[in-house]
């Protein structure tokens, strides 16, 4: 049987420079092009493609993410079938401790193609390894964060806090902000306060001691930033809310009160509103970005926009994130969130 469901796929398989990876692949993401050249050039792996486990999955891409070439026959055939020792060891010259572990936690879809490089590092290193050891699940963001969080910063602060994968996500960025507004005299200080922390409460005290020693806002931002223009008539932002159709009208008393303010990015082909709003002592930070009827903006126009604000000294209140989620559990800062 398997015999003949491999003939008939090579039979019936479109040209090389026609393949592309179907429907049931999309688990695989990146991986699944180079599988499927693979099995196309040795249709004998066919039927364990279909009987690939999540586990098997996540092996051929944390191989292909570390290998250059991959047409060898031998390579297709090592990696579907090949034990997960045989595979590391031909790919990395080694099993890496923590791997079998860490192949069971990977979620059910395939990571971007660096994140296998940096799990291999971070399982190279004694306190990230325990980190991811005790995970219950190990996704992009897990592997991402823990990769630019403070060497000497993961084990304390991701046992400390159990959510560590979001409430750690930023904090380098976070840190470096602070120290621009005065707080410390660099990060490595920072850090050194952070790899003292044992519990939750000693974090959200210490953040919320640095918080209070940032000098408070003295004005508004200017008029205008960049291509945009502030809006400081209510009844204008709720014209514009009204042909735009979203919420920005209910920020109306905000305006009022002085603790946000509503922008009107002008471009004839993509006008955007931008949201700002004073986040306590933190400053004046840029909270949204949204086209009309709350559309997303484009990736290039937002790198714009948002360094237009930046260089009026009102950064994107994502660098700002993880400090504000810890300083929140001090009974602190309470951030504008809502959607348009």
């Amino acid at each position: 049987m398997t015999e003949q469901l491999s003939c008939d796929f090579a039979a019936t398989a479109p040209k090389r420079s026609q393949l592309f990876p179907g429907y049931l692949l999309t688990p695989l993401g990146w991986a699944a092009t180079p599988l499927t050249l693979m099995v196309s050039a040795n249709p004998t792996l066919l039927p364990d493609l279909f009987g690939m486990s999540r586990q098997r999955m996540h092996l051929i891409a944390l191989a292909l993410a570390h290998l250059e070439a991959r047409s060898s026959p031998y390579i297709a055939s090592l990696l579907i079938r090949g034990s997960p020792h045989q595979v590391l060891q031909h790919v990395l010259g080694r099993f890496p401790a923590g791997i079998k572990r860490a192949l069971k936690h990977l979620p059910t879809e395939v990571l971007r193609q660096q994140n296998y490089r940096l799990l291999i590092q971070l399982l190279d290193d004694a306190d990230s390894a325990k980190v991811l050891h005790h995970a219950d699940q190990i996704d992009d963001r897990a592997i991402r964060v823990l990769a630019d969080l403070p060497q000497k910063l993961r084990k304390p602060l991701a046992f400390a806090l159990a959510d560590w994968p979001r409430k750690l996500n930023g904090l380098t960025d976070s840190l470096q902000f602070l120290v621009s507004h005065g707080v410390g005299t660099n990060v490595e200080e920072l850090v050194a306060e952070l790899a003292k922390v044992k519990a939750v409460p000693q974090l959200a005290a210490t953040v919320a001691f640095w918080v209070s020693r940032l000098p408070l806002p003295e004005a508004m931002p200017p008029a205008t930033v960049g291509n945009a223009r502030r809006l400081d008539e209510v009844g204008i932002v709720c014209s514009l809310a009204g042909r735009w159709r979203n919420c920005l009208a209910s920020y109306g008393s905000g305006i009022d009160a002085g603790s946000c303010a509503v922008y009107l990015w002008e471009d004839a082909e993509r006008p955007a509103a931008c949201l700002i709003a004073r986040h306590g002592r933190l400053g004046w930070l840029l909270d949204q970005v949204k086209g009309p009827r709350n559309s997303e903006v484009e990736p290039d126009q937002l790198e714009v926009i948002t360094e237009a604000f930046a260089q009026v000294g009102v950064p994107s209140s994502q660098v700002v994130r993880t400090i504000e989620s810890i300083y929140q559990d001090s009974g602190g800062l309470h951030p504008m969130d809502e959607d348009w």
